[in-house]
C-alpha cells in the first residue's frame, strides 16, 4: 500500500518534475490539478487492491476499480466485465496493477489497452510483469501517449541487464520490493493458519486452483 500511494502523491504534486527542476537549477511553482480530477485506477479489487483503493480515496483522490466480477467499495467506482473495460481505463491519469497474473490476464495491458489510457498517464505495476507486453508499453511511451511507468516487478527477473527498461527516462525500476516478506510476520501468519486448521475452521489466504488466485 505505501509503494503505490507514494508513488501516487509524488505523482499527483509533480515531485518527479522538481527533480528535473532541481538539476537544471531551475525555480518554478508547478500547479496540480483538484484531487477529483486526478483519476486513480486500480486493476484487480482482491485484499491488496481493495486497501489501495480505499486508502488513495481517504485522502481525497477520484478512485475507480475494475475487477472480473462486481465490487462495492466505499468511496471507490467500480467496474466490472469486459464491456466496462475501455470506460474504466479512459478515466485513470494514474493506473496502479495489482491482478492476478492467469491465462485470461496474460498480455492483458497490450497497446490497445494501454492505449485507452488518457494521454500523460502513468502505469504503476506492483502485480506481475506477464500482465504486461513489454514491447507495447516502451512504444507508447516513446510516441508520448503515456506519461511514465514505475515498474517492480518484471517478467523475467532480475531484469536482464540489456532490458531498455533500465535506461528509458520515463521508467522507473525498483527490485520486486513493493510488499517484502518479513520473516517475523509470515511466522505469525503460517502459525495462526494451523491453528485455525486445527480448530477445523477455514484458513484465510486460501487460493482457488481454477481461478488462478
Amino acid at each position: 500500500i505505501e509503494y503505490c500511494c507514494h508513488r501516487v502523491f509524488a505523482l499527483y504534486r509533480r515531485y518527479d518534475e522538481y527533480a528535473d527542476q532541481q538539476a537544471r537549477r531551475e525555480w518554478r511553482e508547478l500547479l496540480p490539478v483538484p484531487r477529483d480530477r486526478f483519476g486513480v485506477g486500480v486493476l484487480g479489487l482482491g485484499v491488496l487492491g481493495s486497501a489501495i483503493a480505499g486508502t488513495l480515496s481517504g485522502f481525497g483522490y477520484r478512485v475507480r476499480g475494475f475487477a472480473r466480477t462486481r465490487h462495492e467499495l466505499a468511496g471507490v467506482e467500480t467496474f466490472a466485465g469486459d464491456g466496462q473495460w475501455p470506460q474504466f481505463l479512459g478515466g485513470c491519469q494514474v493506473l496502479i496493477v495489482v491482478a492476478p497474473l492467469t491465462p485470461q490476464t496474460q498480455n492483458l495491458l497490450d497497446r490497445r489497452s494501454l492505449s485507452m489510457l488518457p494521454r500523460g498517464a502513468h502505469l504503476i505495476n506492483v502485480a506481475r510483469g506477464g500482465l504486461i507486453v513489454d514491447q507495447d508499453l516502451l512504444a507508447l511511451l516513446d510516441e508520448g501517449h503515456l506519461g511514465g511507468a514505475t515498474l517492480d516487478v518484471f517478467r523475467t527477473e532480475p531484469l536482464p541487464a540489456d532490458h531498455r527498461f533500465w535506461s528509458h527516462p520515463r521508467i522507473r525500476i525498483t527490485p520486486h520490493i513493493a510488499a517484502v516478506t518479513l520473516v517475523e510476520e509470515a511466522a505469525s501468519q503460517v502459525a495462526r493458519q494451523i491453528d485455525q486448521l486445527e480448530r477445523g475452521e477455514r484458513p484465510t489466504g486460501l487460493v482457488d486452483r481454477q481461478r488462478g488466485y
